[in-house]
């Protein structure tokens, strides 16, 4: 059985937490809404965006969306973004 790795677990979240979102999310309020370090998740967005998952936005009200609709994202999509 494989394990998932915290950046995994922690990408999932994240991804959960914008497919509700009203407007896009800052790496920084993510952290804040999961009690970890904004630092260790803007490690991990670049990767989710370059996968093509999240979009970025710039500006004070910046931050990320899912690119795709959520039912067209897949688990091993999230996992192949983040550990390669």
């Amino acid at each position: 059985m494989a394990h998932l790795t915290v950046s995994v677990e922690y990408g999932i979240h994240c991804l959960l937490w914008l497919v509700d979102a009203e407007a896009p999310l800052s790496s920084r309020d993510l952290a804040e809404l999961q009690g970890i370090s904004p630092g260790f998740l803007a490690k991990i967005f670049p990767k989710l965006e370059k996968a093509g998952l999240v979009t970025a936005s710039e500006g004070v009200r910046g931050g990320y969306c899912l690119a795709r609709s959520p039912e067209d994202i897949s688990f091993l999509e999230i996992v192949d973004a983040i550990e390669g």
